[in-house]
């Protein structure tokens, strides 16, 4: 085994790390402050590299999911004013729209 690899009683042996930090994640603003505070903790050296990965990489699946309920919300206000306008004057609309 190389000296660089971990084995895997190593990897289970070994103590999970606790990042002792304050996520704000009610909202993409608040997740994005979060992550800039990360980020400068960790060119301050206060968090190690495989810690800053791991929670970058967690920060960018939970942005992502944001995103998403974000458009399913967009979607579901854009179905209500479509119904409100009427289906066939919004559709005919919209192919105005895209022809231009």
């Amino acid at each position: 085994m190389n000296m660089l690899q971990k084995s895997e009683t190593d990897v289970m042996a070994s103590p999970q790390k606790r990042l002792d930090y304050d996520l704000r994640l009610r909202s993409i603003r608040s997740t994005k402050q979060s992550f800039a505070r990360l980020c400068r903790s960790y060119a301050r050296g206060e968090i190690e590299q495989e810690v800053f990965k791991t929670m970058v990489w967690a920060l960018s699946q939970y942005t992502g999911l944001l995103k998403l309920s974000n458009e399913e919300e967009i979607l579901k206000r854009l179905e209500i004013l479509e119904e409100k306008l009427g289906g066939s004057d919004c559709e005919r609309y919209i192919n105005a729209l895209e022809e231009n």
